[in-house]
């Protein structure tokens, strides 16, 4: 699942949502993927702000997240190399997750 967030955006503070919380964009996939049932929970959560990734792997809830920069993406691709390994069904099945998320949360929102 991915978090997408706007260029400056700190990816480790709290935005308000549109229910008023204040939630990082971490914790705002976290409550899309709490939406799905269980066995569509996706592997890892990516939240980006155009200059910085952050990687975090939900099999590892409490540890913290990889970060990449942007800047450092041509020698550090290798590492969001999960997020195109269309051969891999792990892989294949949280991108299909991720989808319906974005569906979902489009469709509680009112914009689809």
């Amino acid at each position: 699942m991915i978090e997408q967030k706007s260029l400056g955006k700190d990816l480790r503070k709290g935005i308000k949502q549109s229910d008023g919380s204040m939630l990082p964009p971490y914790q705002q996939a976290v409550r899309y993927s709490s939406m799905l049932p269980y066995s569509k929970h996706p592997r890892s959560i990516v939240t980006c702000n155009f200059s910085e990734f952050l990687i975090y792997d939900m099999e590892k809830p409490n540890c913290e997240p990889e970060q990449i920069f942007l800047k450092d993406l041509p020698t550090e691709y290798y590492r969001l190399q999960f997020l195109v390994d269309t051969g891999n069904d792990s892989i294949r099945r949280e991108m299909e997750i991720s989808l319906q998320a974005g569906e979902l949360v489009g469709k509680l929102s009112g914009t689809t």
